[in-house]
């Protein structure tokens, strides 16, 4: 559960390795202070901002998901992730560029992120706290390194950690969990009995 820091982290990573390679999005470090202080910095801010997290992960996965995966993990973390996209609404409407397709893309992704969540909450054994560090660490490392300070010029809504290649990231993560390795795993289970 220790890694559970750095999973946001490398998904990150990942995002701006494959904006850079593909040519969506070129990373450029505009800040004063260093990229490696800022990721050290970075990653103490993902504890400073616990408490936000955890009464956040109080409410949506210590209260309500319990009461939707009756429904199935699948449906139950969807109507989370729809409830839980239509309460940032208010934040998005900060957005300064295309809100009209802000809107879509942010919905589409709230309700995908709501799946690891999911999954992190029946691995964790229902611990708010490990799922409140996976929270803060996955706002505040998309929030430092997918920002307009990060891809200036840039379309945050192509390249943002609110934009579509990470909508993109995780819809694949989503289909991969549940159409290629559920189906191996109950092939496998299939084949010891």
């Amino acid at each position: 559960m220790q890694l559970l820091f750095f999973v946001p982290f490398f998904f990150i990573l990942a995002l701006i390795i494959f904006n850079q390679i593909s040519g969506i999005g070129h990373f450029k470090w505009t800040h004063s202070i260093p990229l490696f202080r800022t990721i050290l910095i970075t990653a103490g801010l993902v504890f400073l901002l616990l408490p936000l997290s955890f009464g956040e992960e109080y409410g949506w996965r210590g209260y309500l998901l319990p009461r939707l995966l009756p429904l199935g993990e699948i449906k139950g973390t969807f109507i989370l992730g729809v409830i839980w996209a239509c309460w940032h609404l208010p934040v998005l409407s900060m957005a300064q560029e295309y809100l009209w397709l802000s809107i879509p893309i942010f919905l589409t992704e709230a309700i995908l992120v709501a799946f690891p969540f999911t999954w992190l909450y029946r691995a964790s054994g229902a611990s708010i706290l490990v799922l409140s560090l996976f929270h803060s660490s996955f706002d505040v490392w998309g929030d430092t390194f997918t920002s307009a300070a990060a891809y200036p010029g840039q379309k945050q809504l192509l390249v943002g950690d609110t934009g579509l290649i990470c909508l993109i990231f995780l819809l694949l993560i989503v289909i991969l969990k549940y159409f290629v390795f559920s189906k191996s795993a109950q092939q496998t289970v299939l084949n010891n009995q």
